[in-house]
């Protein structure tokens, strides 16, 4: 039992509670598909943004296979 509220049930946020909304189970849901969308398309942009960034100056050309030696 939540001492605070006296309900039966305890959520640790609001948005994962199906007695707090009218939708019930159903509006949790989708609010946690909503969530995993927005989570999913900033974790995207971030791996897009750090791979357009150019790598350090002098830095290692790993993608030639050259074991790690310096570019010219």
């Amino acid at each position: 039992m939540d001492e605070g509220t006296g309900n039966s049930w305890w959520y640790p946020y609001p948005f994962l509670d199906p007695n707090g909304s009218a939708g019930g189970y159903g509006s949790v849901a989708i609010r946690v598909g909503v969530l995993a969308v927005a989570i999913t398309a900033t974790a995207s942009v971030l791996v897009g943004i750090s791979r357009r960034r150019p790598g350090p100056a002098g830095g290692l050309d790993l993608g030639r296979g050259d074991a790690g030696e310096r570019s010219p």
